[in-house]
């Protein structure tokens, strides 16, 4: 092999490999960054020497050290690189080696790192794992499937050690089947978990916006009171109207605790309600203007909500201060005031239905100082809220905040007061509906293995067949008869056996010989699938239906009933102390007592519509409807009566046969599932068996 030609072919590699990681790179499960260079650097390996290979992994690598992509992602791949060499030193195919590092040491490992760096449930790290996982197992099949379409003369084909052409057919098939489902399987991890993510943050944006809404009402409602309260103080002058009308407005408006009138110097020279205004004289010298909100309302001569403040003077209550100016001719004259307790600034209802979706919320003043918190923060009011805000690595864009050690998806709104409303969830919600599809996608994949490995070693078995029995022909160990019953996979591998044995004639013998048994085959086929379908809906003992043509004719019938609103009835017969009829008498009397319950049951249930079957055991199941419910119980009593009058006799001993019944009468409710039909019988079967056998307990619904 010309070594510039190799070395040419791994610069050009390399350079690729560098280039799809730098700039073709997607972001899965949020922004956890997927490479396919990976998929060059096993192609490598496949095909060029291992010193060229781990240039070209370095080049690939290259980067995510410039980028500053998670460290880890570049040790898992280059750990991925040598564990694979190591296989492949060790005689394991290429494929098995792929599926085997991700299976056993890529998942539990990229898991583990997501499960501890990122504080998620260890479901939803595996969930995030699992794109990593696909990834590598297309970059390696798709490294394998461009090796297989090299020429076979090809300098980049290397072969230490024939393989089986049972093995190629499998992994052939494997990877045919299996690099669309992956690629289909990470597309829709990645849509699914965008589409999820957007709704969230949707959900946390109306959120803000109902709490935001429902918070400028209730202070809109309180600013009004005050400017309302503040204009007709300014044209009362008698100090005794005034304290009049503020004690009107503070018993009149809700959530109100105080209210002051102050002159222009902050001195407060009314207070309401009673409570309040008798301590008036006790406080001599009272003077607000030190307060914040006072020189902002006296400065803008506007109405002013103050940050949240530890009360002083009335009280020592946790209350937002909401002022309206009095003004005069002369100006500002004073201010009328009233403290609002904390716990009534925001809509209990609201919260309350907002907390009832999974999202938690959290308001602050513009320092930050905590005036509504969800419980589960155990923040307390007026608490400075501590936050540490950053983006989370697992979503495209949701920005995370830790509280308490803790992680949150959030959403953050600024009001024109600079109150902050935080609308949080837990990072789950994202992948609360992926995730829950996880085990059934890990299901398909065993599956499609075991369907492809039978697949493959059932076609590899009738290709290279024909090539044995050619082989043992020319060595005198076959006769030409079996060699071309047996060379029917193809027309070539036809054609090669009929120029082998050299004789026409015994070709066309062969081949109306083999029409006839074909038309003849065909017609035993036919026949036999006619009884094989049979055999598998029919009780082999009793010739009732079995459990499953049952639930496939009552499921039928049960929607027809459930369209036309029809009652129906099922009923679930099991035959009493049946073990100890086996255990006493034996098997071939308890057979014997099965076909004679059967038969009870069989020739009192004659119609078309009426199902009967052998459920399992000694357990029978009859589904039948009529016009009437009550004439339906009234029948399944007759059968439970047909039954116990029927007697056994076995060697002299009268076997005396009773059943239990649990009986489900459909009137009204059609909401049920067949299978919820069955497991309501079942549980009147039990209260029979329970209340001392021999006995029929119905619900109806």
């Amino acid at each position: 092999m010309n070594k510039k030609f190799i070395y040419l072919i791994g610069l050009i590699l390399g350079i690729f490999a560098f280039i799809l990681n730098a700039f073709v790179v997607a972001n899965m499960a949020g922004g956890v960054p997927i490479y396919f260079g990976s998929a060059i650097v096993l192609f490598c390996l496949l095909a060029l020497p291992f010193r060229i290979s781990v240039l070209v992994l370095c080049a690939s690598m290259a980067p995510l050290l410039i980028y500053e992509s998670p460290l880890f992602i570049g040790w898992l791949h280059s750990l991925q690189f040598f564990v694979i060499v190591t296989m492949l030193h060790f005689r394991v195919r290429f494929l098995s080696a792929i599926l085997l590092f991700w299976l056993v040491i890529g998942l539990p490992i990229t898991s583990m790192i997501v499960y501890i760096n990122l504080s998620l449930s260890f479901q939803v790290s595996v969930f995030i794992a699992l794109p990593f996982i696909l990834s590598g197992y297309i970059c390696g099949m798709s490294a394998l499937l461009v090796y297989w379409l090299l020429p076979i003369n090809s300098q980049l084909k290397k072969f230490n050690i024939l393989p089986k052409f049972s093995r190629l057919v499998f992994e052939f098939n494997l990877v045919s089947v299996m690099l669309p489902l992956f690629i289909v399987v990470l597309f829709f991890i990645w849509r699914s978990t965008e589409i999820s993510e957007i709704s969230v943050s949707r959900d946390l944006d109306n959120a803000i916006e109902e709490l935001n809404r429902s918070s400028i009402a209730l202070l809109g409602n309180r600013v009004h009171a005050l400017t309302s309260t503040a204009a007709l103080i300014t044209n009362e002058k008698n100090i005794q109207y005034r304290a009049n009308i503020l004690d009107a407005v503070a018993n009149t408006t809700t959530n109100i605790e105080s209210m002051v009138v102050t002159d222009k110097d902050g001195m407060i020279l009314i207070a309401a309600p009673d409570q309040y205004a008798a301590k008036l004289p006790k406080l001599n010298d009272i003077n607000i203007s030190f307060r914040e909100y006072f020189q902002q309302t006296k400065k803008n001569k506007e109405s002013v909500i103050s940050n949240a403040i530890k009360g002083s003077g009335f009280g020592s209550l946790d209350i937002v201060a909401i002022t309206a100016p009095i003004l005069t001719e002369n100006g500002f004259e004073g201010l009328v005031q009233a403290a609002v307790k904390l716990d009534s600034l925001v809509d209990q209802s609201v919260i309350n239905a907002i907390q009832n979706t999974k999202i938690a919320l959290i308001v602050t003043d513009a320092k930050d100082s905590v005036i509504y918190s969800s419980p589960i923060f155990g923040l307390k009011k007026l608490a400075l809220l501590e936050k540490n805000i950053g983006q989370a690595s697992y979503t495209f864009s949701l920005p995370k905040i830790t509280i308490s050690d803790k992680e949150y998806l959030y959403r953050e709104f600024s009001n024109k007061n600079g109150w902050k409303i935080y609308a949080l969830t837990d990072p789950s919600r994202i992948f609360k509906d992926t995730s829950a599809y996880f085990i059934f996608m890990v299901i398909i994949f065993l599956q499609n293995i075991v369907f492809i490995a039978i697949f493959s070693r059932g076609l590899a078995s009738n290709i290279v067949g024909p090539l044995r029995n050619l082989e043992a022909f020319i060595k005198g160990q076959k006769e030409p008869e079996r060699l071309l019953e047996e060379a029917k996979v193809s027309q070539e591998m036809f054609n090669v056996t009929e120029n082998v044995i050299k004789t026409q004639k015994i070709s066309e013998d062969f081949q109306r010989e083999l029409k006839e048994q074909v038309t003849e085959k065909t017609k035993e086929l036919q026949a036999l699938n006619v009884k094989i379908l049979s055999v598998s809906r029919t009780d082999s003992l009793t010739g009732l239906f079995n459990r499953r043509a049952f639930n496939e004719k009552a499921q039928q019938a049960y929607m027809f009933y459930k369209r036309n609103k029809k009652s129906c009835t099922l009923a679930f017969i099991d035959i009493d102390h049946f073990k100890n009829i086996n255990d006493t008498y034996g098997h071939k009397t308890g057979d014997e007592c099965l076909v004679d319950v059967a038969n009870v049951i069989a020739d009192m249930c004659p119609r078309d519509t009426d199902i009967v079957a052998r459920y399992g055991g000694e357990e029978f199941l009859i589904f039948f409807a009529s016009d009437k419910p009550q004439l339906d119980l009234d029948h399944i009593k007759s059968i439970h009566q047909a039954i116990e009058d029927r007697q056994k006799i076995y060697t002299d001993k009268l076997i005396q046969l009773t059943v239990s019944v649990g009986v489900v009468n459909v009137v009204d409710d059609f909401s049920k599932s067949m299978v919820d039909l069955i497991s309501l019988a079942d549980k009147q079967l039990y209260l029979s068996k329970g209340n001392g056998r021999n006995q029929i307990n119905v619900i109806t619904i």
